[in-house]
């Protein structure tokens, strides 16, 4: 493997509150983990250099997360910043929990000290961005205890690596759930989803589905926009390339289950061929032998 490759020990490092990968259907850390890391890059992207002048690979492997990669009695505070050293890219699950937590915000502060402010996506799964200092979203029912973006996230970082008191743009994937308007926390999982709306009695049959066909298209989008920061290409062109080599597959999954189907026929024709034989002969050989007892009694 070349060094373009191995720049990085961690292609991710995904920072989150612990409170936020707990509830079913809502596994944010795991899930996002599992997703990047199982995903399958389009074969005409490996190898080619990105926008960073490194060689895309095979996979996105590894991905950093404390609860999977850390034993129970690491040094949690040196191994973290490690892991951070040698970290490509930092995703943030932000909600008001990880606004809560001082180890993601001391994550995040560590990483843009680093000077790595243009690698961090912030991915958005409860609550409102800026919430606590923005006077217009207050003004519409907004609180500050709403906040999703920890503090470190919403200020810029000067070339010495000290925050300022200009606001951050960071690199945002969206997923939480817009009912008409009314965005609410997100799903890791769709039919957790599907199940949560049939719960709700103002939803109809066509709202839920609706909103769930929304929804898969959303957290596919999200899901491509990370990895499209990580590999360091343009969404636009991920997307092309995801559609294109997804449709190529569920082509080749069809053909293997045409040929499945085809090969389950053939037995089931060679199994009823041989029944009729069996058939046949048996009773041939009834009648041989009700013929040879006839004789028998002449």
């Amino acid at each position: 493997m070349s060094e373009e490759l191995v720049k990085h020990q961690y292609l991710a490092f995904i920072s989150y509150r612990h409170a936020d990968n707990k509830q079913t259907g809502r596994q944010w850390a795991t899930w996002l983990h599992q997703a990047i890391e199982t995903y399958e890059i389009p074969k005409d992207l490996v190898g080619q250099k990105n926008a960073r002048g490194e060689l895309i690979p095979e996979r996105i492997f590894p991905i950093f997360r404390d609860e999977e990669e850390l034993p129970a009695d690491a040094d949690l505070g040196n191994a973290i910043t490690r892991a951070l050293d040698n970290t490509q890219l930092l995703i943030v699950l932000c909600s008001p929990n990880a606004v809560a937590s001082t180890y993601v915000a001391d994550e995040i502060d560590y990483f843009k000290k680093l000077g790595r402010s243009d690698q961090i996506i912030a991915a958005m799964i409860d609550g409102e961005p800026n919430a606590s200092w923005d006077k217009t979203k207050q003004s519409q029912g907004v609180t500050p205890e709403d906040e999703c973006f920890p503090k470190p996230l919403q200020y810029a970082y000067d070339a010495q690596g000290n925050p300022t008191t200009l606001l951050a743009e960071p690199l945002a994937a969206d997923f939480r759930v817009n009912h008409d308007g009314k965005l609410e926390q997100g799903w890791t999982s769709i039919e957790a989803y599907k199940q949560y709306l049939k719960s709700r009695t103002e939803f109809s049959n066509q709202d839920i589905a609706r909103y769930v066909e929304q929804y898969q298209a959303q957290q596919k989008l999200m899901l491509l926009k990370i990895i499209a920061g990580i590999l360091g290409v343009p969404l636009g062109a991920l997307t092309k390339r995801d559609q294109a080599y997804q449709l190529e597959l569920a082509k080749q999954k069809a053909k293997r289950l045409r040929q499945w189907l085809s090969a389950v026929a053939m037995l089931a024709v060679i199994a009823v061929v041989a029944w009729v034989f069996a058939y046949i002969k048996q009773q041939q050989a009834i009648k041989n032998e009700q013929l040879a007892q006839q004789q028998t009694k002449i």
